[in-house]
Formats: C-alpha cells, sequence, structure tokens
C-alpha cells in the first residue's frame, strides 16, 4: 500500500486528518518554521487542524523536555533534574525518585535530527499520529486482531504522551503506541474530552489500514446482501 492511501483510508474509514512526522537526519525538508516556538504538541495539533505542513528544529519547540525527547537537546543528568524537578513543583509526581523513573523510561532520540516534519501529505514518513475517539479507535483494535489473532497490550504514561509515546517509541519500536495525553498535551495539544492519541510506523499503518478496508467493505457487503433478501 502506498503510503499517501494511508492519509486517504484514514480520512475515508476514521474520519480523521494523521499528522505524518519525518525525521530529517541529513537534510531539511522545504516547509516553513513557525514564527515563534512552540511545544511539539500544540505544533502537531495546528498542521492536524490547517492541513499546513510545519518544519521544527530544537529552536523552534519550546518545551525543554520535549526537546530532549527528540533528540534535539542531550539528556544528561542536569537537564534531567531540572525536568524531574519541574514535574514535582508541578504536582505531576509526588516525589523525584518517581518523576526520575518515569522520566527514563520515554523512549527518546539518541540521533540529533537537523530537523522534524510535520505535515497531512507527507509520502515516506517515519510516524503517523492519530487522534481517534473510542469508537475509531475500536475500528483499528478490531483491524489489528483480524490481522494478527492478539490482543493488543498497552503500557500508558500520563508523560511525554504525543512526542515520547506516540512519536519516538513507534518510530523505534514499531509498535501501535496510545496515549490518553498527558497535561500538556491535553491542554496544547488540542486533544478533546473524547479523544486519546496513537502512533503508527508506516508499515504497521499499513497494514491496519488495509486490515479495515476489507473490514469494512465486508461489512458493507453484508449489508447489502441483507437488503436484498
Amino acid at each position: 500500500m502506498e503510503e499517501e492511501n494511508i492519509i486517504e483510508l484514514a480520512r475515508r474509514y476514521l474520519n480523521v486528518e494523521p499528522v505524518a512526522v519525518k525525521f530529517n537526519f541529513s537534510e531539511n525538508a522545504s516547509a516553513d518554521m513557525p514564527n515563534e516556538p512552540l511545544k511539539y504538541c500544540e505544533a502537531v495539533s495546528r498542521v492536524m487542524k490547517t492541513s499546513k505542513s510545519m518544519l521544527l528544529d530544537g529552536e523552534h519547540i519550546s518545551c525543554p523536555a520535549a526537546r530532549g525527547i527528540l533528540g534535539f537537546r542531550a539528556c544528561d543528568q542536569c537537564t534531567m533534574g531540572d525536568c524531574v524537578k519541574e514535574l514535582v513543583e508541578n504536582g505531576i509526581f509526588a516525589n523525584e525518585e518517581h518523576a526520575l523513573k518515569a522520566l527514563t523510561s520515554i523512549s527518546r532520540l539518541t540521533r540529533r535530527p537537523q530537523s522534524i516534519s510535520l505535515s497531512t501529505n507527507e509520502t515516506m514518513p517515519d510516524v503517523y499520529i492519530f487522534y481517534l475517539r473510542p469508537m475509531e479507535f475500536m475500528k483499528i483494535v478490531q483491524a489489528y486482531q483480524r490481522l494478527t489473532g492478539e490482543e493488543i497490550k498497552l503500557n500508558l504514561s500520563g508523560i511525554m504522551s504525543i512526542c515520547g509515546n506516540c512519536t519516538v517509541k513507534p518510530y523505534l519500536t514499531n509498535q501501535l503506541c496510545v496515549s490518553f495525553g498527558c497535561s500538556e498535551s491535553r491542554e496544547y495539544g488540542g486533544i478533546t474530552d473524547d479523544e486519546l492519541v496513537v502512533g503508527l510506523t508506516p508499515e504497521k499503518a499499513a497494514l491496519i489500514m488495509q486490515s479495515l478496508m476489507e473490514m469494512m467493505n465486508a461489512n458493507d457487503e453484508k449489508k447489502r446482501k441483507e437488503v436484498t433478501i
């Protein structure tokens, strides 16, 4: 399945506009940088709503934690300590030990990209990000089980939901990754009360979308037969 068909199938069968994420390690892509630094989740939401492509580098991502997760900032002991203190001060964690444990478990890039492209028409992305309602996510689960016969096993975190759990983690592991968001992505990332976030590689997305298309076509055929009886 061609990559552009993944976005078209998502629009048709899930009624959503996924954002395609591309890590540019060797050269920058041709898209506009934002006029001012944005949180990564805020940039994803803006592209999803406007369908206008965007290019991000370390200077245009305002969240220090996201810069570290996405490879633009070294995650040394000093910078990790700053993030840990902020998480505790904001009441996200009861103590620094738990904050550090959660923070170090988040997937992160170890290779620094030149930039990151966000768009709704990238033909060769590294990751797709979907905002889905429960009904739409159910279709993803059913399409996945139709292919594998397996349950989807989830490891959920309440921090770094879009940058870490739904961008970097699927890129590194090729897993179907799900998040209910974090405080900042719920505030800045445009995730509504009835939505969750899914991150998929093109490989995984192609398999699931193909299965979903076949499943929906079979269901339509069944309905047509019932009408003619």
